[in-house]
């Protein structure tokens, strides 16, 4: 059994998953793509959470992060020589920063559907290749904190998902 933070990180990739291969795949517009980069960005909320939670409970940290900006901060100085974790969590940000900027929409409706936003002044252009890579990044993420975050994953009751 997973704790409450992995068991949600994965039902959220699991809606994302749905939204590519499926939602996507027949509607081809931007919305669908926003809707994916919230289950992406959710992915990585509940794991941050996960590890503050645990940081928290090992009295690493005082009090309950909320702000996304410092959540990356708190975990990048917990764990600073992990430089994979370090860049998993820069996408996360950009992630954020796409899902917050003005989009343009272009080709909607066919398979060159393409979202184009500005990001740190620089043109962005999404299309559902690069999001299917994002989703397939994001997995990679999750395996990756599956293996390297043993103690994040510990067993809970079954009253800690009610």
């Amino acid at each position: 059994m997973m704790n409450r933070f992995m068991f949600d990180s994965r039902m959220e990739i699991k809606r994302a998953d749905h939204l590519i291969y499926v939602s996507l795949k027949y509607t081809r517009t931007i919305d669908i793509m926003n809707n994916i980069f919230d289950r992406l960005i959710a992915t990585y909320d509940f794991i941050l959470d996960g590890i503050l939670d645990k940081a928290k409970s090992e009295k690493k940290i005082d009090a309950d992060i909320r702000i996304p900006g410092l959540k990356v901060k708190k975990v990048k100085e917990l764990y600073p020589d992990d430089e994979l974790l370090s860049d998993y969590l820069d996408l996360y940000l950009i992630f954020r920063k796409i899902r917050k900027s003005s989009q343009m929409r272009i080709l909607e409706f066919r398979r060159g559907v393409t979202m184009t936003c500005m990001v740190d002044n620089k043109q962005m252009d999404v299309t559902i290749d690069i999001i299917t890579g994002y989703y397939k990044h994001v997995m990679t993420f999750l395996e990756y904190m599956n293996d390297n975050f043993k103690t994040f994953l510990e067993e809970h009751d079954e009253d800690d998902y009610v």
